[in-house]
């Protein structure tokens, strides 16, 4: 088969390779495979031989130089451009002729179109009077769409060209997202990067200087060092460490080193070290830079500090850069990264943004792409940048490419491939990314979540409550509003994953960091106007009596359809008007006396009254606990998801152990959305905690209930295993972890012997609430009230035969199941036992499920199997009973209708009679088998 295979793929590249090609660039006579490099060397100029030329086309025999041919002799019409990639020649005039138009090259790319004449053009590419270095450039042809390309190279004694350039490993975006690294306490500290082998320029790459930005007028001794390794305190073991002289603050020190270090490949560590003298200057507790992108790799910011504990690796990006050195810089090379999931509504576009990592030595200003879904392919589409382009050698793009994709037809999440084809107009290879859309086709309500980041030591973080107030008055519960203290005695440790690294600061559910409340109705405004995929409601009442625990209730819709859902749910329990004695409680406001700072803004005017440290002051919405705060409680939402369908969840929080609570009364509960794959929040509700209600609002399961006092109420939910008695509603119910016996069930008025109105039926999930009695041994709950009902979302129609009985030859059984709507998968449980005699298909009909269960001959006693049809994402379900008559031979003497043996005569075992008793060997005797010896 793989042998076939690569034949059939050998076939197809010959295909393809035969259709490919309708013309070529030629020299020497000799055809050029597509970019092949050309060299030429300067020679003295005919008229001028004082003057060195570089001529691609010797006027000794022109049509011996650089030509474009048709393949088939044909005359050809197209366009060209000719790009001067690097230039030392320093000539004094560039000419380019191709198709009888010559040009001067005042730039360093031109277009021009051209025709051939017999199926040929000279390309005549000319630099005179040229100085010793060396010359490269591009020259791209196309003709219909079919694109050929040759590398010109001009040289006078230089073989390559080795260039330098300033790579980044931060956001360069100026000082957007730079967050500083404190340092506790005077003495030596070294920050480092590690430069992996062929990280930048491949081989032969140098490290050749480093930069870094000093922010701390603390700082003194500093120096930039070069090493194989993460060397010690005092420099020891470095290629090279170089002093640096006078520094500039908050701006980059390039220091270029002795020599370039070729990086091998264990690759090299370059950094800078320094001293803090005194750390009561308050910059000298400041005094790293750097960046928490999304994009940070392993290795971009190592840190040695003077507490003894050595080098570490520290989370985000080094603000420094690294100065490259290399002779195989490429004019475009890029590292793209997949893009997060994404959602938009049927029959529409969405534009996604693309992030890039850019290694070429030329800025991108526009990219072409193609999106394939399925394995099909869309046309060549094209973004430009909606900024500035992304800088070379390390440039990050955050965004500013937007790629477009199409809805699909299905509600469902789908990957996308999206292969980048060109940079600049340039081709490219090998530039993929992969992400998930998914599409719609239910419109949710939007309600968000604002995260602010505070403390109290933060003395311009007062604008952040004055924030989150706007926020509340504008929006009331479409946003919902949580203050993350660290630092003080607010600070939570369910959030110790997630900080800002800059005070004060908010996200709104988890996208880009902004001011809590310079601009932040605007931000708001502009994710409201984006697409969510979901909706969360929340209530909440306390478990017990002592409100140790908190039961979570929530109800979510999807607007598309999954066999798994990509969300789960986080809980985080907030407080209101907090406030405390202690030093650690009082707020420092940098706005007081400040009213420049407050720019005659009257909400901020406020702050410039109070005092320096606000004693007094009272915290609201701070975040105290949480579960799940990240990526969601675990099978919070399971199974199926069906567009528009509610999911219902319920969770208990225990907080017995939380010692910063400080008035129960003034708690609630948030209830987050959250895309598992990457923690973002898509929804946000709000519920305040109700009392607790001694009738058994706390959920038990079977097991707890057989464990439990009798005389004690439980609310228990299960599924209906069988039922004994239909007047009384007597039945079993059975969870995960056992079965107990409902002995009386009331009707919905709290009536007896009216069980058959409840409509309660085998495989229905069953809440009920009812006290615990032991009888004989059996646990029961009595006299049970019903608080829920929970049939199958596809329920069984009709049977056919009636009663599901086949007899002995076999046959069939027509089951129809109705509601059945797109996106709904319904599992058939079959017994193992059973599967070697009963076998099914199905077909769907429109909102019809008609299963066809085939039943085989049956040679044995009367069998039977008790068949579950269960939706995914549910535990309801629909049992039906299939039936068989026996296949025992009734006609042989000594067995009545049923096939059972009727007298104490010997039979073989085929069923005749004997005569006598046997000697010996195996017979039938009573109905069973008996060996005689």
């Amino acid at each position: 088969m793989k042998r076939l295979l690569s034949l059939l793929l050998l076939c197809l590249g010959m295909t393809l390779v035969s259709q490919a090609q309708t013309f070529e660039f030629r020299y020497g006579g000799q055809s050029l495979p597509d970019g092949a490099t050309v060299t030429i060397k300067a020679e003295p100029d005919v008229f001028f031989p004082e003057e060195l030329n570089c001529e691609t086309n010797p006027s000794s025999d022109p049509m011996n130089g650089l030509l474009l041919a048709s393949i088939s002799g044909a005359d050809l019409s197209g366009s060209a451009t000719l790009e001067i990639l690097s230039n030392t020649l320093s000539p004094a005039r560039i000419q380019w002729c191709m198709g009888g138009n010559c040009v001067i090259m005042k730039t360093s790319s031109l277009q021009k179109d051209f025709k051939t004449e017999k199926g040929v053009t000279q390309v005549q590419f000319d630099a005179s009077n040229v100085k010793e270095g060396r010359l490269e450039a591009v020259l791209r042809a196309t003709v219909s769409g079919e694109q050929h390309t040759v590398n010109i190279v001009m040289t006078n004694g230089q073989t390559a060209t080795t260039q330098q350039l300033w790579w980044t490993n931060h956001d360069a975006d100026e000082n957007a997202g730079w967050y500083y690294q404190n340092t506790p306490q005077n003495g030596r500290y070294n920050a480092a990067t590690f430069i992996p082998y062929d990280f930048v320029g491949g081989e032969g790459t140098t490290i050749d200087g480093f930069s870094f930005f000093p922010y701390s007028l603390a700082m003194a001794n500093v120096q930039v060092w070069v090493s194989t390794r993460l060397p010690e305190p005092d420099g020891s073991g470095c290629l090279e460490v170089k002093d640096v002289g006078e520094l500039k603050f908050e701006e980059f020190n390039d220091v270029l080193f002795s020599r370039g270090y070729e990086i091998p490949e264990g690759g090299l560590y370059v950094g800078f070290s320094f001293d803090i003298i005194d750390v009561s200057i308050r910059e000298g507790n400041r005094a790293l830079l750097r960046t928490l992108t999304s994009l940070t790799r392993n290795g971009a910011f190592f840190l040695n500090s003077p507490d003894g504990a050595g080098w570490k690796e520290v989370s985000g990006n080094l603000v420094s850069r690294v100065c490259f050195g290399s002779d195989n810089f490429t004019d475009h090379r890029i590292t793209p990264y997949d893009f997060d999931p994404v959602y938009t509504m049927k029959g529409t576009t969405t534009q996604v943004p693309v992030y890039l990592l850019n290694y070429g030595i030329s800025d991108i200003t526009d990219i072409s792409y193609v999106v394939t879904s399925d394995g099909v392919a869309s046309a060549e589409q094209h973004a430009s940048a909606s900024i500035p382009g992304i800088a070379s050698h390390g440039g990050f793009c955050e965004g500013s490419f937007l790629l477009t994709l199409s809805a699909d037809n299905e509600c469902t999440p789908k990957e996308k491939l999206v292969t980048i084809t060109k940079i600049n107009g340039v081709p490219i290879d090998g530039n993929k990314v992969r992400g998930m859309l998914t599409t719609l086709d239910y419109q949710s309500s939007p309600t968000l979540l604002m995260e602010e980041f505070t403390g109290t030591w933060c003395g311009w973080c007062t604008r952040g409550f004055v924030g989150l107030q706007l926020v509340n008055e504008t929006y009331g519960d479409r946003v919902q509003t949580i203050a993350l203290h660290y630092g003080d005695p607010m600070e939570t440790s369910a959030y110790s994953w997630f900080s800002s690294g800059s005070y004060p600061k908010a996200t709104v559910n988890r996208g880009t960091l902004v001011d809590p409340y310079i601009g932040i109705v605007n931000h708001i405004e502009n994710v409201l106007k984006t697409t969510f995929p979901g909706e969360i409601t929340a209530t909440a009442c306390w478990a017990d009596e002592a409100k140790t625990s908190i039961r979570i209730d929530t109800r979510t819709k999807l607007g598309f359809n999954a066999p798994d859902s990509p969300f789960a749910i986080g809980y985080v329990l907030v407080e209101d008007g907090m406030k405390g004695t202690t030093s650690e409680w009082a707020q420092y406001n940098f706005y007081s006396n400040n009213p420049a700072d407050a720019g005659n803004d009257p909400r901020l005017m406020e702050l410039v009254t109070k005092p320096q440290t606000i004693i007094d002051m009272v915290y609201d919405h701070v975040a105290i606990d949480g579960w799940g705060v990240h990526y969601g409680v675990n099978g919070s939402i399971s199974g199926q998801v069906v567009s528009g369908k509610e999911i219902e969840s319920t969770y208990r929080a225990d907080i017995s152990a939380n010692g910063k609570i400080q008035d129960k009364s003034k708690l609630y509960v948030v209830a987050l959305l959250i895309e598992k794959a990457t923690g973002k929040v898509y929804a946000a509700g709000k519920a305040l905690i109700g009392d607790y209600q001694p009738s058994g609002l706390q959920p038990s399961t079977c097991a707890e209930v057989i464990a439990g006092a009798d005389g004690d109420t439980f609310r228990v939910t299960g599924i209906c295993k069988s039922i004994s008695n239909t007047t009384y509603g007597n039945w079993y119910l059975e969870d995960e972890t056992g079965q107990i016996y409902i002995y009386g069930t009331l009707d919905a008025q709290g009536k007896t012997k009216n069980f058959s109105s409840l409509g309660i039926e085998v495989g229905n999930e069953v809440t009920v609430e009812g006290p615990k009695k032991t009888f004989n041994g059996t646990v029961e709950l009595v006299d049970v009230k019903v608080l829920d009902i929970r049939k199958p979302s596809v329920i069984v129609t009709s049977v056919s035969p009636a009663g599901a009985v086949v007899p002995k030859e076999g046959g069939d059984v027509t089951v129809t199941m109705a509601n059945f709507a797109p996106g709904i998968i319904v599992n058939t449980h079959v017994p193992l036992l059973a599967s070697t005699w009963l076998k099914y298909d199905y077909i769907v009909n429109g909102e019809q499920l008609i299963i066809n269960f085939h039943v085989a001959a049956n040679a044995g006693d009367q069998r039977s199997a008790d068949v579950k049809l269960i939706c995914s994402g549910e535990k309801a379900y629909s049992l039906v009973t299939i039936s068989q008559e026996t296949g025992v031979d009734t006609g042989i003497a000594g067995f009545d209708q049923n096939g059972k043996m009727v007298d104490e005569e010997w039979y073989n075992l085929k069923g005749q009679r004997l005569s006598e008793p046997p000697a010996q060997g195996l017979y039938l005797r009573k109905g069973k088998k008996v060996y005689v010896k």
